[in-house]
């Protein structure tokens, strides 16, 4: 696949920037010999590039033992707020919604139970984490006692991480606090703003926002390390502001842990809400990339969620010298199961927490079903072959998600790729070229 070329303008002068596809590699024309050689060493054109997955339904259930390393327990479906981009939103997302059901103490035994048979295989990847998902799961307070009362007894000869995530608003509730501290679970929050951006999106049934429960927790919770805040950015929020909600998460803890996630766009299903709400993501990402590469080119400090930022789309888009090009998926999409078992309030399993409930790959009363595992594999396959993804060059740049199979196999799915998503990729390759070209996260 041949390098793609496209031009750039930093500090006044018009740069030559490439893409290779082959090396999965962004760099300044100057750079294409040294790049070429690459191209010619046998380490790279030797390598096959077949994925190591599966390839049949008996490989499966191993494969999965092997590589699964989480747990995630849908506690309940219901939750105390209703935040307007929530999957649980039917608005946005029609395959869910919030209701009362929540798990019973006996379907929560029976998917412990399978995960302790599937990781106690031979052959099984000797990590264990149990997450806490909901809904909201500090409305289910005893399910969080009795699953670590009983992976400690069943699992005690291995070390098990616990895991939380939380709109943060139980700050009344010290007893799951201090279980939470006690037991060195690593708790994740939601925050998208000071008061007045949090409360436009994060709000109760009432329509109030949750901004100064979150905050009372918060400061329950200062001494504690194992914090990981979660900003989400949205196009109706002032990311510059971001930079205040810093500065009070540094006052009560300058060691957590904060992470930006932009606000899931490709999953909605209403058409409309979509395209309006890419249109002014894309511009507000253009303005705000603009005004790092601004800083950079003048040698000034940028501020704390622009590095931030930075961080996570070098994470985001991290290259490495492997031939990608060879390979027959999407670097983002994960084998069924193998990441996360996610088993929601019924005792179905899925894949992860952001797939339709269309796809249950399986159930506590039967275990993993290998076929329908791979009917959802194959579909995704079919999919990326009717596009023709393979030759695309940013093959490996796409984030196509299971999550975009709106119902599952048989039915539409709500991935589209146009000339507008290859612009997109090549934006962002060429704003992370020149941001390496002005010295950015060195």
């Amino acid at each position: 696949m041949d390098v793609i070329k496209f031009e750039t303008k930093l500090k006044g002068r018009t740069h030559e920037i490439c893409f290779d596809p082959f090396v999965n590699q962004v760099y300044p024309a100057s750079y294409e010999g040294h790049f070429k050689n690459i191209r010619g060493n046998s380490h790279y054109t030797s390598q096959t590039g077949i994925d190591k997955f599966p390839k049949s339904e008996g490989e499966a259930i191993d494969y999965i033992a092997r590589h699964n390393s989480r747990l995630k327990l849908e506690l309940t479906q219901n939750c105390n707020l209703r935040c307007k981009y929530c999957f649980y939103n039917p608005e946005v997302y029609p395959t869910r919604a919030h209701t009362n059901k929540s798990m019973s103490p006996e379907i929560l035994t029976r998917a412990v139970d399978y995960y302790q048979k599937l990781k106690s295989s031979p052959t099984a990847r000797n990590q264990f984490n149990i997450s806490f998902y909901g809904g909201e799961p500090s409305l289910e307070p005893g399910l969080v006692y009795q699953a670590v009362k009983e992976t400690r007894e069943k699992m005690k000869d291995c070390h098990v991480g616990y895991y939380f995530t939380s709109n943060g608003t139980f700050y009344r509730n010290d007893e799951l606090i201090d279980f939470l501290i006690r037991n060195n679970f690593l708790i994740q929050f939601s925050i998208d703003g000071i008061q007045e951006e949090h409360d436009r999106f994060r709000v109760d049934r009432k329509g109030q926002g949750c901004y100064s429960d979150v905050i009372k927790l918060l400061n329950k919770m200062k001494n504690y390390p194992r914090v990981k805040v979660l900003i989400t950015m949205h196009p109706d929020h002032d990311w510059q502001r971001l930079d205040e909600l810093y500065a009070v998460i540094g006052e009560l803890n300058s060691d957590w842990q904060i992470n930006l996630s932009i606000v899931e766009v490709n999953v909605i299903s209403n058409e409309d809400m979509k395209i309006d709400l890419k249109e002014r993501l894309q511009a507000k990402l253009l303005h705000f990339r603009e005004k790092i590469i601004g800083k950079l080119e003048r040698d000034m400090p940028l501020s704390p969620v622009e590095e931030n930022y930075l961080k996570s789309l070098f994470t985001d888009y991290s290259f490495n010298f492997t031939n990608h090009w060879k390979k027959s998926r999407f670097v983002k999409t994960c084998f069924p199961g193998a990441e996360i078992l996610f088993v929601d309030v019924e005792g179905n399993f899925h894949m992860c927490e952001k797939i339709p409930t269309s796809m249950v790959i399986g159930d506590i009363h039967n275990g993993l079903n290998p076929r329908a595992i791979f009917e959802l594999w194959n579909e995704i396959h079919h999919i990326s072959r009717d596009l023709e993804c393979h030759d695309c060059p940013y093959q490996n740049l796409c984030n196509f998600c299971f999550s975009k199979l709106q119902g599952g196999c048989d039915r539409k799915s709500s991935f589209a790729c146009d000339e507008h998503r290859k612009q997109s990729m090549q934006r962002v390759l060429e704003f992370i070229c020149r941001v390496k070209m002005l010295g950015g996260l060195r």
